[in-house]
């Protein structure tokens, strides 16, 4: 109880800061605000524009797409807001022995890390991501009853799991590489942009990765079918529709554990 409280503190101070600190100069904001509206914008109509012109994507109709894109940018953007600091800090810490310090911290290396390198900046995101969830569901006259609603929240925070757990996981490449990893992010990146589509548009083994290996396809395709009524599980139990905010919880523990793990290969280099 004592440690929840000393860290619930701590992250309502970086959080203060952080806030203040981006709403303070409202120039600046506004000018985000617009460029993020923009861009989603239009990727989100050029999704419209390019399924329309086919038909359908793999049997999902442009609607359906943008759905699985909207809720693929709400986690991500959730993921991005706590952890994103996290995995651009990381190297260049260990590169040059500032991770020292976090080291000196009497709380988790981790949890200090995770609270430290909260964004303010993604809230603008998490915003938008929000309005394009329910424009998606709005064009496809989808009505969520309340247990529907509760369990949108609950796959939106297992996605936001699965796709920080990823972020953590590559984070922890790090202590290994002594660097950044530019490759590994573009991995990332990669895998998330093949989520944004249906995975039965690819080849079974990429389908059987996006599912086991590094399980993207559960931050928006598999619970997107339960509430479309979809049966497009390929070789796959249906299941898997209700298993996001499971899968998300053991990914992002799987990663934690490596991350910690990988503080025993650390050796400062500072000065």
């Amino acid at each position: 109880m004592v440690s929840l409280k000393k860290y619930s503190g701590t992250f309502y101070i970086f959080l203060k800061n952080q806030t203040l600190t981006k709403f303070q100069y409202r120039g600046t904001l506004w000018a985000d605000i617009l460029f993020f509206i923009f861009g989603y914008g239009t990727q989100f109509y050029l999704i419209f524009l390019l399924v329309g012109k086919f038909g359908t994507l793999g049997g999902w109709t442009q609607y359906e797409v943008m759905l699985l894109y909207s809720m693929s940018i709400l986690s991500y953007t959730i993921a991005c807001t706590f952890l994103m600091g996290l995995y651009n800090r990381t190297p260049e810490k260990i590169r040059n022995g500032e991770f020292d310090q976090t080291l000196t911290k009497p709380m988790n290396p981790l949890i200090y890390e995770v609270i430290s390198s909260f964004s303010a900046y993604y809230t603008i995101h998490v915003i938008l991501g929000i309005v394009m969830v329910c424009v998606s569901f709005g064009l496809l006259n989808v009505t969520l009853s309340i247990g529907n609603m509760f369990f949108l929240i609950l796959v939106v925070i297992g996605g936001a799991m699965i796709q920080g757990g990823v972020l953590v996981l590559f984070s922890s490449a790090s202590f290994f590489l002594i660097g950044d990893n530019p490759l590994v992010y573009s991995v990332f990146v990669t895998l998330r942009l093949l989520n944004e589509n249906p995975i039965s548009i690819y080849p079974p083994f990429a389908q059987i990765f996006l599912t086991v290996i590094m399980p993207f396809a559960f931050v928006s395709f598999y619970p997107a079918q339960y509430f479309l009524g979809k049966n497009d599980f390929l070789m796959f139990h249906p299941m898997l529709q209700y298993l996001t905010p499971l899968v998300g919880l053991l990914v992002l523990l799987a990663a934690a554990a490596l991350w910690l793990c990988g503080i025993k290969q650390y050796k400062s280099s500072g000065n």
